[in-house]
């Protein structure tokens, strides 16, 4: 298992670096990411915060007019078992034809 860790580690790092730069601040898409190699990595506590962060760039430009964005949320949601949070962006989602 360590054998396949190793790279996804590695990729996190490089994920970190980008959302560092301010240009990438409200990219839902690099949150998303990043948020799934947390969970692969078993840190619960980053996928948390990364799910925060997600939730805090809605209103970045047309974010919360993207039915990905719903998406990708929802299922981090339903990762972190709020079912509740997940079924709501998934409603939203198909809402924006997703």
């Amino acid at each position: 298992i360590e054998q396949y860790r190793k790279p996804l580690r590695e990729s996190k790092k490089y994920f970190e670096q980008l959302k560092a730069i301010p240009a990438r601040r409200g990219d839902y898409q690099l949150l998303g990411e990043l948020a799934n190699l947390y969970d692969v990595l078993g840190e619960t506590d980053n996928l948390k915060n990364a799910v925060r962060e997600m939730e805090a760039v809605e209103n970045v430009g047309d974010n919360a007019r993207t039915a990905d964005y719903w998406r990708r949320l929802s299922r981090l949601y339903a990762i972190i078992g709020d079912g509740k949070k997940a079924e709501a962006a998934d409603k939203k989602a198909s809402e924006l034809g997703g």
